[in-house]
């Protein structure tokens, strides 16, 4: 399992964003505790229609709308899956 301090690190290496949807509470509050390890990033707690609460992880002063969250959703799945290649 992925957690959120291998996605914010991998976040900060290649200055990418990235959204995670439908977060559980515990999922929100396991970001906010990673977030504080990567002060060049930037934590959105996002409420969106579709998706429940999401969490948008960005570089600083780069700031996402719930739109942009069903816009990028397939290519932004294809492109964490070639980042976080599963080990067998």
């Amino acid at each position: 399992m992925i957690s959120f301090e291998d996605i914010m690190t991998a976040c900060e290496e290649k200055q990418i964003g990235t959204f995670v949807r439908r977060c559980s509470q515990s999922s929100v509050e396991e970001a906010r505790e990673a977030i504080k390890n990567h002060p060049s990033l930037e934590l959105e707690i996002i409420q969106v229609k579709n998706y429940g609460v999401c969490i948008a992880i960005n570089p600083k002063n780069f700031k996402t709308t719930p739109d942009d969250i069903e816009a990028i959703h397939v290519k932004g799945y294809e492109s964490l899956k070639k980042i976080f290649k599963r080990s067998k």
